[in-house]
């Protein structure tokens, strides 16, 4: 039988210790590394709080690092997004390929890991995601990530255009709702219970 979990890939890695810079010399690692140690900053300190200094403490790498990757805050914040896009792409594929005559089944898997494995990511993206100035300052990358998953997921479950808004703003918004008031992860087969509900209310939708 194959294993339903998905590796929240996701989640926050526990910061490193400090480093030098023969620990710190792959640059895709220390990519990793500030997009991580960016996403802890903003979630405890929020966006007014996200410095560059703090995200080289944060991530253990010499003062000076993220600056001279980002030049504003505004970088630094679209690289996060990006990264989030890729990783949550990856992951909704994935466990797609693991049912690819079921899809309604695959998004219920990868939602209740995600909810049960990636809040604080969730929940740091929402603050920036809903937050007006920032929204436009980054809407790009904002686009990506909502945009990207639900153009896959519409694909797959043969929604009309019409139809997608209506369906993932009740998807998203639910799964959020769960979130933010900190109530467990539902099972995978009580997420397709609902997003079947919510399909069957779209005239001529298919799950």
């Amino acid at each position: 039988m194959q294993d339903d979990h998905v590796q929240a890939d996701g989640a926050t890695p526990p910061a490193r210790g400090m480093a030098g810079p023969a620990e710190a010399s792959d640059p895709a690692d220390i990519g990793t590394r500030l997009h991580c140690a960016a996403v802890v900053v903003l979630t405890e300190r929020g966006l007014a709080g996200l410095n560059p200094d703090r995200v080289d403490r944060r991530a253990g790498l010499p003062a000076g690092t993220c600056r001279s990757r980002y030049h504003s805050d505004t970088e630094l914040i679209a690289a996060v997004l990006e990264s989030a896009a890729a990783r949550y792409h990856a992951q909704i594929a994935a466990v797609m390929e693991r049912h690819p005559d079921d899809p309604v089944t695959a998004i219920a898997v990868w939602a209740s890991n995600l909810i049960a494995n990636d809040r604080a990511n969730v929940q740091m993206l929402c603050s920036l995601l809903f937050d007006p100035p920032t929204r436009r300052r980054i809407t790009t990358y904002a686009d990506a990530l909502l945009f990207g998953w639900e153009r896959m997921a519409a694909t797959r479950l043969m929604l009309s255009p019409e139809q997608v808004d209506n369906v993932f703003l009740l998807i998203e918004g639910w799964i959020l709702a769960i979130i933010l008031h900190g109530r467990p992860a539902p099972a995978p087969h009580v997420i397709a219970t609902t997003l079947r509900t919510i399909l069957a209310a779209q005239p001529s939708a298919r799950g």
